[in-house]
């Protein structure tokens, strides 16, 4: 699986672009604030239908513009397919080959991919909402119904609470049936990914790590229902009717899988409480390369891998290990301030300026040709 060709429209602070794109390493690269990490945003909305640094979509449309657009023409086992998400302030819509879809959870599942950032050390220091966040996007990318059932809990747990701020009870075993069904599902996926990560989060970090190899990196996810899947289920149903009263003076469901984690341990000890920023980093970077093997297996196809701001908290030695590892996968698409592999795809970002002095971006592929715009109108 591979992105060919990026076009984005009034998307940050890119004008009207396109970016061709290649099979192994591609690098974008130049200074800071040239919009570098707005091109692995962008196709981070495609994979996930979410960006990685804001909630609201709003933000993502180039000022004064009153929409951005961005499509992706991607090569899936030899079969070319078009995927495309457009934002005007208000709804967001999603076509596939230029077909209208009737929602966006549409985009899960046709570019399966992994973005590793450096804010990715909030996986280990961080709340656990971002945890959770975390097995949501990597399980909905290859299994529909769990998206599904995501959202049954979600509307579930929202009725459930505004009954129980009106200590209104007699509506609210219906909910709580949803409620149980759905988490249910949930709480069983999210653990058996998380088993499924664990061996492959440890050898990833020795390998980033090889003179730890004697330290045990643990992952495991922490909830409150019992362990055996057949019971998890009738046990949400008990705890939600016995709990009703305390819950409906604090307003609010206080057991569920909105409430749980994933643990973090080295040494038997909790990690946050131990890393360093950089240890950190590579602990989440050896979690992502995980993510990617794991999403590889279940998917039987190659997920693309992005990276932004490569020389981030890694050493030499970790970004030569790193190199040598993405530029295995079929594609590869990083930020860096400088080129980090001389056989990698080169596109620089520069910013010019316009005859009014209204500044724009104009992206450059560098092809052993010399520079030229690729610029869409």
């Amino acid at each position: 699986m591979r992105v060919e060709s990026l076009y984005v429209c009034h998307f940050r602070n890119l004008e009207k672009q396109e970016v061709k794109l290649v099979q192994g390493l591609n690098e974008l690269i130049g200074p800071n604030a040239q919009g570098k990490t707005s091109v692995l945003e962008a196709l981070h909305l495609l994979i996930i239908g979410s960006s990685f640094r804001t909630n609201q979509l709003r933000d993502l449309i180039k000022h004064g513009e009153k929409a951005f657009l961005i499509e992706a023409r991607v090569n899936i086992s030899g079969v070319e397919k078009t995927i495309a998400l457009k934002y005007d302030g208000e709804r967001r819509s999603v076509t596939l080959d230029g077909e209208l879809q009737e929602t966006t959870s549409s985009l899960l599942g046709n570019l399966l991919g992994v973005t590793a950032t450096p804010e990715d050390q909030e996986l280990i220091f961080g709340p656990p909402a971002l945890r959770r966040r975390f097995l949501d996007e990597q399980i909905s990318q290859i299994d529909p119904f769990y998206l599904d059932q995501l959202k049954r809990y979600s509307r579930a747990l929202s009725q459930r609470n505004r009954l129980l701020k009106k200590k209104e009870f007699h509506t609210m075993s219906a909910w709580e049936e949803q409620l149980a069904k759905a988490g249910a599902y949930i709480v069983q996926q999210r653990r058996a990914t998380v088993d499924l990560l664990f061996p492959m989060v440890q050898e990833a970090y020795h390998t980033l790590f090889p003179y730890r190899e004697k330290e045990t990196l643990c992952l495991k996810y922490t909830s409150q229902p019992p362990l055996a899947e057949k019971e998890v289920e009738a046990w949400y149903i008990n705890q939600y009717a016995s709990r009703r009263d305390y819950e409906a003076r604090v307003a609010a469901t206080l057991i569920g899988p909105h409430r749980d984690d994933i643990e973090w341990s080295i040494q038997e000890r909790p990690l946050r409480s131990l890393a360093s920023l950089g240890q950190a980093r590579s602990a989440a970077l050896a979690l992502r390369l995980a993510e990617w093997k794991l999403l590889f297996n279940r998917s039987h196809e190659e997920p693309i891998f992005l990276i932004d701001d490569f020389e981030s908290s890694l050493d030499a030695e970790r970004r030569s290990f790193m190199l040598s590892t993405c530029a295995s996968f079929e594609q590869t698409i990083l930020t860096a301030h400088a080129l980090q592999d001389e056989k990698s795809s080169r596109i620089e970002l520069r910013y010019t300026q316009t005859s009014g002095g209204i500044g724009f971006r104009q992206l450059n592929e560098l092809a052993g040709m010399g520079m030229h715009p690729i610029t869409k109108s």
